[in-house]
């Protein structure tokens, strides 16, 4: 017997009803599948009674292009959700022409945006316990998973290889790789950072050298970096190297010396305590690299503070700008990780240069 019209309109109703059971049977468990999830979700314990739960977007600072981590909640939240908010009060200023001339970093009035786009009074503040304003994007002490059963491996020291294995509850939290090119350093299990800024193939100590971006960066030291580029050609030299311009975030974690570790605790690479002899602040050029020997952080990472200022690229257009301050920024908050100046397009001056990321597996 043929169905009418009304026919047809009933099985479609129950069509829908019985996809909407199922859905909703597998958000309360049963999955065997990720397929058999919603989007953004992945089957949790997947034995035949599994659990249709939020997949985790990231569990560092450096897995988000754009933002930080909320590593609690395992995503990718807005800057000014998390600990970094503020650049310390100083703005760089990029029609600043270089070498004998005036400071390259104002400070901004109270009340007026700052290059993280808070004002003075709103401007996020670092709260006794290491963190900033805002959500640090740590999880509460306890709350992770611990195995009871869990023996601890490797000494019980954590690195790259997937297992808990100080029986915290976490995974290769704080761990870098071993498998970074030469002249980079791991600042996590799957992400590698130049430990020099970028220099021109053919570059020494006196001659920052004439090479272009198809000719690709390199990272060595004690030579004179790569100065007077716009973003597009940073990119483009990252690229021919293999690599890809750093993220605000990326470089960032590398400043502080990555997951765990806050502006208050490292506002800068070398530590908790403003050095003016550390690094490459308070000079009219910039100089070799790797050519201060305590202007590096944990990892071996130079001139992450002072020297050239370096150009980063986000996701968004937020995170697009340059970072770290430059040889004559004398304010000291200038030269603090979190001293980023937000700018679409950095012009090519003699104290913007730059610095690669690569990830590996």
């Amino acid at each position: 017997m043929l169905l009418n019209k009304l026919d047809w309109r009933w099985l479609g109703v129950a069509a829908l009803a019985m996809l909407s059971l199922g859905a909703a049977g597998c958000a309360k468990g049963g999955c065997v599948s990720d397929a058999e999830c919603g989007a953004g979700q992945v089957c949790q314990d997947p034995t035949g009674n599994g659990t249709c739960v939020a997949a985790k977007e990231c569990n560092s600072h450096s897995e988000c292009r754009s933002g930080k981590c909320d590593i609690a909640a395992g995503k990718c939240v807005a800057q000014d959700e998390v600990e970094f908010a503020t650049t310390g009060g100083a703005v760089i200023d990029p029609s600043a022409k270089g070498p004998g001339e005036s400071s390259s970093v104002t400070p901004t009035d109270a009340g007026e945006p700052d290059a993280g786009g808070a004002t003075g009074s709103d401007a996020a503040q670092p709260d006794d316990k290491g963190g900033g304003g805002g959500d640090t994007g740590a999880t509460d002490a306890g709350a992770a998973d611990v195995d009871p059963g869990c023996k601890k491996t490797n000494g019980g020291v954590e690195i790259c290889d997937g297992l808990d294995n100080d029986c915290n509850g976490e995974t290769d939290e704080g761990a870098r790789t071993d498998k970074c090119p030469p002249g980079m350093a791991g600042m996590n299990c799957f992400t590698c950072i130049d430990k020099y800024e970028a220099s021109r193939p053919g570059a020494t100590d006196k001659d920052p050298g004439k090479g272009n971006p198809a000719q690709g960066a390199q990272s060595v030291p004690n030579v004179l970096p790569w100065t007077e580029v716009v973003l597009k050609d940073a990119e483009a030299a990252c690229a021919a190297a293999k690599k890809r311009l750093c993220t605000l975030n990326e470089w960032r974690d590398a400043c502080d010396g990555a997951q765990g570790i806050s502006d208050k605790d490292r506002p800068y690479p070398y530590g908790k305590d403003y050095d003016e002899t550390a690094c490459n602040g308070v000079s009219n050029v910039p100089k070799p690299t790797g050519s201060s020997p305590n202007c590096k952080n944990p990892d071996g990472v130079f001139d992450l503070s002072g020297n050239v200022t370096e150009l980063v690229k986000g996701a968004s257009a937020s995170d697009i700008g340059f970072i770290g301050g430059a040889y004559n920024s004398t304010k000291k908050e200038a030269l603090m990780c979190n001293s980023f100046s937000p700018n679409q397009n950095p012009p090519a001056r003699p104290l913007i240069g730059f610095r690669c990321c690569v990830d590996v597996q």
